[in-house]
């Protein structure tokens, strides 16, 4: 089943942007398909990465069974749950839920933790949830996190630790200390409509656990100023989609603050190649993340085994870094990741400089470099990256022909630099026998003065590539938005990509792709 942008159940409020989540057709790189739980460690399996979003979590905005109530006038001792004598706090709603009953927070504001460790059964979920008109809002000022003890290397002033079928619906999340909603050792979590405001660490925060579903959740001045980032998933986690959220206005990013970062570390198994096994089968998908004070989306093996990973249809603007990037900074393997019809466009400069790329191949930002294999980026859209659409870090890369490295069917109008580069041109050689695919990209210039000896070369451009303007129909002057940038039928990106086959078989907006292909996150209509 695919799952949509509008799952139904009382108290989710809309703020995230309804963004296109498509079917997106199978990718041909030999890859592990999603799907069970012994899969996603086999890079050898021969099969290929699956774009549909499954739904993980069917059934999970039911409530068959008692609805209890929470209010702010509410009493824990005198009160029986009930719509006319509600409890006081969740912690007391918690203490006599069942599976399938559902928690109704009415409207006000609330200082506790809310530590979830109660689990609900398939398709009977424990559902907590904004009930009425108004804002239901948590709270962290003062409140101690530590109490209770659940959660040890992560924290969340709402948290599900241990536990599964649960759904958090609706609430507004302020001042944690630490995340402000996590999950840790839990499965079978969805996280809808929610909003988290100035926490600490990440607004969310998902470690080591299964079929979590995030969707429509607002993300507003995270890592502020604590480690991780506005959205972690780390540890070894399995299928988890990340769903319609918006992601904003990060904090100084002085310790950590990156957008959505799928990424090693916290694990708690092994994976098949030996290295502690990190995330796996998650999706990324629809969602805008911008005004970040570093790179926006990131999949980082760390020291661990990571991928399969979807980073597909995101609106990616105004990041202090890199787009979109693929790593391993503490030596891991990453691997089996797709960008694909991702929206990225006016990153800030960077005084570093190599931080401005749209997307960058092994960022060498760790202590030790990095394998990876069958990275793609294609049918990407990136205006004004301050350097180039596409980088390679080759010093942070094991040399590895057989890394099967694409970049490809890319749009790229740059205020300065190349489609492609590597750190230094001492490295285009291995630029070369990284990359499985080179081409077929379109490159332009804000201002054309600019391209002079910028497009020649195969490292720079690479073979059946167009180097004109894309001619977008949109404004560029302005406010952009995702509109700017779609293409007319007499663009020279129409029908330029490679074979509909290779290509995701629906755009960024979710029409049909031609074939051949536009190059490009929009197909030429």
């Amino acid at each position: 089943m695919t799952m949509t942008m509008s799952m139904k159940g009382e108290g989710v409020r809309r703020r995230a942007p309804a963004l296109a989540v498509v079917s997106l057709a199978t990718w041909s790189l030999a890859a592990c398909s999603p799907g069970s739980e012994d899969e996603g460690a086999d890079e050898n399996s021969g099969e290929a990465i699956g774009f549909e979003v499954p739904d993980f979590n069917p059934g999970a905005d039911e409530v068959s069974g008692t609805v209890w109530h929470v209010a702010v006038a509410g009493d824990d001792a005198a009160g029986d749950g009930s719509e006319a004598s509600p409890w006081a706090s969740v912690s007391r709603a918690l203490e006599a839920v069942a599976p399938g009953d559902g928690v109704a927070i009415h409207v006000g504001t609330y200082s506790e933790r809310v530590a979830i460790t109660v689990s609900g059964e398939a398709e009977r979920y424990i559902s907590i949830y904004a009930a009425g008109d108004g804002e239901v809002v948590f709270d962290g000022a003062g409140v101690d996190l530590d109490e209770g003890e659940v959660g040890q290397w992560v924290r969340g002033l709402v948290h599900v630790h241990d536990a599964g079928y649960v759904r958090i619906s609706g609430l507004r999340i302020i001042h944690s200390s630490d995340n402000a909603i996590a999950a840790s050792l839990a499965h079978h979590v969805v996280i809808e409509g929610c909003e988290t405001y100035d926490s600490v660490s990440s607004g969310l925060g998902i470690w080591s656990s299964s079929d979590i579903t995030a969707e429509d959740n607002a993300i507003e001045l995270a890592c502020n100023d604590g480690g991780q980032e506005c959205i972690s998933v780390a540890g070894s986690s399995l299928r988890v989609a990340l769903v319609g959220n918006e992601v904003f206005n990060g904090g100084p990013g002085s310790q950590g603050g990156e957008g959505i970062d799928i990424k090693g570390g916290g694990e708690t198994s092994t994976a098949e190649s030996g290295l502690p096994q990190g995330p796996r089968e998650v999706y990324v998908v629809g969602n805008r993340v911008h005004d970040i004070n570093r790179g926006c989306l990131y999949a980082d093996a760390w020291d661990a085994d990571v991928g399969p990973v979807v980073f597909a249809n995101n609106e990616v603007y105004d990041c202090d870094g890199a787009g979109m990037a693929a790593a391993g900074e503490s030596g891991g393997h990453l691997h089996d990741v797709v960008f694909a019809n991702n929206l990225v466009y006016r990153s800030l400069d960077r005084p570093e400089g190599f931080g401005s790329s749209g997307v960058v191949f092994a960022y060498n930002w760790g202590s030790a470099t990095a394998t990876l294999s069958r990275i793609a980026a294609v049918h990407n859209t990136f205006y004004n990256m301050r350097w180039a659409c596409g980088r390679l870090d080759a010093d942070a890369l094991v040399a590895d022909a057989t890394a099967q490295l694409v970049f490809e069917d890319n749009l790229c109008v740059n205020a300065d630099g190349p489609v492609f580069a590597s750190d230094d041109n001492d490295n285009e050689d291995l630029a070369l026998t990284s990359f499985d695919r080179l081409g077929h990209n379109l490159l332009w210039f804000i201002d054309p003065e600019d391209a002079t000896g910028y497009y020649a070369g195969e490292v720079f451009v690479g073979p059946d590539s167009v180097v004109a303007d894309p001619a977008f129909l949109g404004a560029l002057a302005g406010t952009l938005d995702a509109e700017s940038f779609q293409l007319g039928a007499s663009s020279p990106a129409a029908g330029a990509g490679v074979t509909a086959a290779e290509a995701p078989a629906l755009d960024f907006a979710g029409v049909t792709r031609a074939d051949p292909p536009s190059i490009g996150a929009f197909e030429a209509q």
